[in-house]
């Protein structure tokens, strides 16, 4: 004979049958009836039925009077298989359950790890930092100067000590030529002039490198407009306010006053 569950037709009339003729369910005991799993089967419908006669106040016996419980649960825990119970009980008997989850090898996702290829430095780009190691100087990286790389290279350098901005006469194009703070006599010369005859301010103007390239130095035109390069264009800038801080590659006549070091981007993406 199939279990009780399997034969939910079955179980109001046989829970008439062991009511006898003194009692009778309400709808709402006969739908408990009705929804309960019966694990136990007949025997427990049975019991079930007789415990609600004897503790029902009146004829009518209800569902509370049943007192059947149903607890559905899944239990889980890391690396254990998951156990799935339904346990049935009447609502003022006591439930002892021991559970015991069996081990489970745990197969985890694939793990891809990407590393972007390292950065290609140039060899001038690995002197600057080099030179930087030492310490002498001041060294503006390339991530400094993206921070601030729409503003104006004059206004970059301010944030170096020791540096001067002289302006430039109007008539010469006006803007900032860059010099340090050392002190001195400077005696004026020829070339301290703009093409229209008028005389620059006395000051110890730094010499200029572009990728170590001389660009500017004493005695061979007027300072330059610091404005005029874009700080965008540089991968990094070193300051050397003066000849005991330069490295010995640029020490050369004219680099009295020190050195501006610029050097080009060559192609690396931001």
């Amino acid at each position: 004979v199939p279990p009780l569950s399997r034969r939910p037709k079955d179980i109001l009339p046989l829970a008439r049958s062991f009511l006898g003729p003194a009692h009778q369910l309400d709808k709402d005991a006969e739908a408990e009836l009705r929804q309960h799993p019966w694990p136990g089967n007949v025997r427990e419908l049975q019991n079930a039925i007789k415990r609600a006669c004897l503790l029902s106040p009146g004829r009518v016996i209800s569902a509370q009077s049943l007192g059947l419980e149903t607890v559905r649960g899944e239990l889980r825990a890391v690396i254990r298989e998951p156990d799935r119970r339904e346990i049935s009980f009447n609502g003022r008997d006591r439930v002892l359950v021991e559970i015991r989850l069996k081990p489970a090898a745990q197969r985890l996702d694939s793990l891809v790890a990407k590393v972007d290829a390292p950065k290609a430095v140039s060899p001038q780009m690995r002197a600057f930092e080099e030179r930087r190691k030492v310490g002498f100087g001041r060294f503006i990286t390339r991530d400094q100067l993206k921070v601030r790389e729409n503003a104006l290279l004059s206004d970059v350098l301010r944030m170096v000590a020791g540096t001067k901005f002289v302006r430039r006469p109007e008539v010469c194009g006006g803007g900032f030529a860059l010099a340090t703070n050392r002190g001195g006599e400077f005696q004026w010369q020829p070339w301290m002039t703009c093409c229209n005859g008028v005389a620059f301010p006395l000051a110890c103007y730094l010499t200029i490198y572009l990728d170590g390239v001389r660009i500017w130095t004493w005695g061979s035109k007027e300072p330059p407009r610091i404005d005029e390069y874009t700080v965008n264009a540089f991968e990094g800038i070193e300051l050397y306010r003066g000849p005991a801080e330069l490295p010995v590659e640029f020490q050369s006549t004219g680099s009295a006053c020190g050195a501006m070091l610029l050097w080009s981007r060559t192609g690396e993406s931001n």
